[in-house]
């Protein structure tokens, strides 16, 4: 192979990978970026009686939240965020969420959890649960949140 050759390859391969980066039709835009998840918490709380997800910033936004179980937990919200990931109102114990992954990508914020329920041989006590994860991560600033659980 020629020096010439090589050369084109060389370019032809760095301007594939750099085109793989970015789309420019992707409406998101910029690089999967992973958010290091610094402490995990799990608790029942009642205040979360849907299935859903929540980035709080802010001991304010963690007030409005009405959850006295987050409230208890030390965040200090100037260098993090804390990712809520609720499993709803289940009519027995046994069930758990757990936080498993956060990446950035632009200005949204995507995490992947898992919410186990007990299994189909298990004795589970008969009694309205709300399990929660929680897990504090790096400061965010998302305006858009996917929860992708399994």
């Amino acid at each position: 192979m020629t020096r010439r050759n090589l050369l084109m390859w060389t370019v032809l391969v760095a301007a594939f990978l750099a085109a793989c980066e970015t789309t420019p039709n992707d409406p998101i835009g910029g690089r999967t970026v992973p958010i290091s998840i610094i402490e995990h918490h799990r608790a029942d709380d009642p205040v979360f009686k849907d299935v859903g997800a929540l980035l709080i910033n802010s001991h304010e936004d963690l007030d409005a939240s009405g959850s006295l179980t987050l409230a208890d937990l030390d965040v200090n919200f100037s260098t993090n965020s804390l990712v809520v990931l609720a499993a709803g109102e289940q009519a027995t114990g046994g069930w758990s969420a757990t936080i498993t992954g956060v990446q950035m990508r632009g200005d949204a914020l995507y995490f992947q959890g898992v919410i186990e329920r007990p299994g189909k041989d298990d004795v589970a006590s008969q009694a309205l649960t709300y399990p929660i994860a929680a897990a504090v991560i790096e400061k965010v600033n998302a305006s858009i949140v996917h929860p992708e659980i399994e």
